[in-house]
């Protein structure tokens, strides 16, 4: 008896190991912080916002600066939502986004998300103003323009591109003004959509997270 209970003891130990080390990973790249720049609003600097609903990152920029003008990069189809000021631009597993414009059950499309590596794609949602208002968790940081356009290369690079550089357009999204377009690179346990946020933002230098698959890691430090 006790021989058996020695060996199913090991078998659980086993078992547990890989989420005892994820977790603890997920601590340490949480608490570690990365970047640490503050810049101050400023005529040099300019806003983005960091919201989240609780589970999910997304960053809001303005569609048209500048700095950078991001409405170059969108399909002639689409050309009627170049009048919105911001685009908010999110990164995540392609059938999770797809779960909820072609519904699916939720729970098997994310655990195969986690565990089996997948194809991704970035959400491109066209919004209006009046940002601080909206009644979500959010944060806002301000760049100066060496920063935003860091900011902006790295996001640029996560979309697919056609011949002409134009981003390639997958899908409708969850509503009229918002669309999915495909991305890179997998999607998987390691590199999550909250994992993408938090490197973008170290990209512009801002102080976040070393790593961290959760939204709660990607908001620890902003302001």
């Amino acid at each position: 008896m006790k021989t058996l209970k020695k060996l199913l003891f090991r078998i659980w130990a086993i078992l547990l190991a890989p989420f005892i080390w994820y977790f603890a990973l997920v601590i340490l790249g949480t608490i570690i912080p990365s970047g640490g720049a503050v810049y101050p609003e400023s005529k040099e600097t300019i806003p983005i916002w960091v919201i989240t609903n609780g589970f999910h990152t997304q960053i809001v920029m303005p569609q048209k600066h500048d700095f950078y003008d991001w409405s170059t990069h969108i399909p002639d189809t689409l050309s009627q939502f170049q009048q919105y000021p911001h685009v908010i631009i999110s990164w995540g597993d392609k059938d999770f986004y797809l779960s909820y414009v072609e519904p699916k059950p939720i729970i098997p499309t994310t655990l195969k998300a986690l565990f089996i590596p997948s194809a991704s794609y970035l959400n491109v949602n066209f919004v209006g103003n009046n940002i601080e208002n909206w009644k979500v968790e959010k944060s806002q940081v301000f760049l100066p323009k060496e920063n935003y356009l860091a900011l902006v290369e790295f996001i640029r690079e996560s979309f697919v591109r056609d011949g002409d550089k134009r981003f390639i357009l997958k899908s409708g999204g969850f509503t009229y003004h918002d669309f999915l377009f495909e991305a890179k690179p997998p999607y998987h346990l390691l590199y999550t959509c909250n994992v993408w946020t938090t490197r973008a933002l170290q990209k512009a230098d801002v102080k976040v997270s070393l790593w961290t698959p959760f939204s709660t890691g990607t908001m620890f430090y902003l302001p």
